[in-house]
């Protein structure tokens, strides 16, 4: 797969090193990956907010970004989108999962997608009602990085105290859902 192109929505690096490392990972064992990985611009979407919440939401948005990716490219093989939704827990305190969705489709198999979740990390149900309170407008991870100092884009790491951070987890899902892409007849 020699000059194969991964197009990855967006901008944010933890995604397209993450993408980058889950291939390599894959690479390593022996599979023939897709080896050139680079940011695709789209349009944003206007019908998911920035805090994605549910899977219907959150699997909305990772295939809108795979699919806004691959006509961003026209080279790509494969568009990568990759969104983190919270799925509530109904479990009496509002908490829920920030889940990661991959959505990756495929440029040669028109309308074929293929997804993987990612692990998915505890959010306390006072942080999901912050955002709620916003409209979704502001993400979890945006209050939890305010109240602990934790950066931002990469809370994950914080609130694990360093077991897992964010470009880790993209990478293991990368690994999984390419597994799965690439083994399918």
């Amino acid at each position: 797969m020699r000059d194969t192109i991964v197009a990855v929505a967006g901008t944010n690096q933890m995604k397209i090193e993450g993408t980058r490392s889950g291939l390599s990972a894959l690479e390593a064992e022996g599979w023939q990956v897709p080896n050139i990985v680079r940011s695709a611009v789209g349009p944003n979407n206007r019908l998911v907010p920035p805090q994605p919440i549910g899977m219907v939401q959150t699997r909305s948005g990772a295939l809108f970004r795979a699919c806004t990716a691959l006509d961003a490219d026209p080279e790509a093989a494969y568009g990568v989108g990759i969104e983190n939704g919270i799925i509530l827990l109904d479990d009496g305190h509002g908490d829920g999962i920030d889940l990661p969705v991959l959505a990756i489709a495929h440029r040669l198999r028109l309308g074929h997608v293929t997804y993987a979740t990612g692990m998915g990390i505890h959010v306390e149900g006072r942080f999901i009602r912050a955002s709620e309170g916003t409209g979704w407008q502001k993400t979890c991870g945006q209050f939890i990085a305010e109240e602990t100092g934790f950066e931002h884009d990469d809370w994950h790491e914080g609130y694990t105290k360093g077991l897992a951070n964010r470009q880790a987890i993209i990478a293991a899902t990368v690994y999984l859902g390419f597994a799965i892409a690439l083994g399918r007849p």
